[in-house]
């Protein structure tokens, strides 16, 4: 084990990552030498790239990016290299590249194709691809991806926000959140979807998925007024936005499912003080339960267990 240990830290310090080293001076013996050095790299480059021939093709735009990174040619380099490595499957690689060529330049020729990558990147990672931890191509990939199909979400969003591309991210970053159990931040996500995208045809599907939202959050936050008043919120713009989409008697029975639960939180307490011969407090919380909650099937229940406390 000690060895393994040790063994993990000379990687750590002794192999490099894909760009461990940003840039290197080369010694030319001339301008002409350095610019037959570049054209005969990115030309093999090309010609690899064109055969499909990802790895080879990955090592001369490489060199091109590492000896020349403020040549024009650099930038469209790392466009190349970017899809060599998504070809590669170095999906985190390919998204740095990507986004490195998107930096280069203020008007990229390949800025929607570069942005679509990285969604299908970000796509990757929402289904289980992982990372190579510190960026080291040696190391196994064993890391979640899971935020960095966050982070790219938001990035496509924030790069192309009026497009059907952004739309599809949003809503996959609410799918993936809800995954991860950070319910209010989706909610977020299929907000945002609603606001920005007004008059689309997967809006209805956006409501339904904050009523679900809801109801998840709602077990786990015990009695919180909030969520309550915030869901019957959400009923009321669907209703008022889609009068009438059959999504809406869903989304009301979500309403109801939500006070279902906060009857029988309460309904439970009612029960647990009557076990532990405290007739009192249970009646104020089956009254609490019955008052609140006067349409649910639980508040019947708490309505037998009042009239049992009264008899003698």
């Amino acid at each position: 084990m000690k060895h393994k240990f040790i063994f993990i830290l000379l990687l750590l310090f002794f192999i490099p990552s894909l760009h461990a080293l940003k840039s290197k001076a080369k010694y030319f013996k001339s301008k002409e030498e350095a610019d037959c050095y570049l054209k005969e790299h990115y030309n093999l480059g090309s010609r690899y790239y064109n055969q499909k021939e990802w790895r080879k093709a990955s090592s001369e735009f490489e060199k091109i990016i590492y000896y020349f990174p403020d040549a024009d040619t650099a930038a469209e380099s790392s466009y190349y290299l970017a899809i060599c490595y998504f070809e590669m499957k170095e999906y985190d690689f390919a998204n740095e590249e990507f986004s490195n060529y998107l930096k280069a330049s203020q008007h990229p020729i390949f800025f929607d194709d570069a942005v679509a990558y990285k969604f299908y990147i970000a796509e990757h990672f929402k289904q289980g691809k992982k990372r190579r931890p510190f960026k080291m191509r040696y190391l196994p990939k064993w890391i979640s991806a899971q935020d960095s199909a966050l982070t790219i979400y938001d990035e496509v969003a924030s790069a192309v926000p009026k497009s059907e591309l952004a739309l599809r991210a949003l809503y996959a970053k609410g799918e993936l959140l809800k995954e991860m159990r950070e319910y209010r931040e989706s909610i977020d996500a299929y907000q945002t979807i609603i606001r920005r995208f007004p008059k689309n045809e997967i809006l209805p599907d956006c409501y339904l998925k904050i009523s679900d939202l809801y109801v998840a959050q709602a077990s786990l936050e015990f009695q919180n007024p909030d969520i309550l008043a915030l869901a019957e919120l959400n009923v009321r713009k669907f209703q008022s936005d889609f009068p009438r989409d059959e999504g809406i008697v869903a989304a009301e029975r979500s309403i109801y499912t939500i006070k279902e639960m906060y009857a029988k939180g309460l309904c439970d307490l009612g029960l647990f003080y009557e076990r532990t011969k405290h007739p009192n407090a249970a009646a104020i919380y089956y009254q609490s339960s019955i008052e609140e909650f006067p349409d649910t099937k639980v508040s019947q229940f708490c309505r037998t267990r009042l009239n049992c406390l009264a008899c003698p």
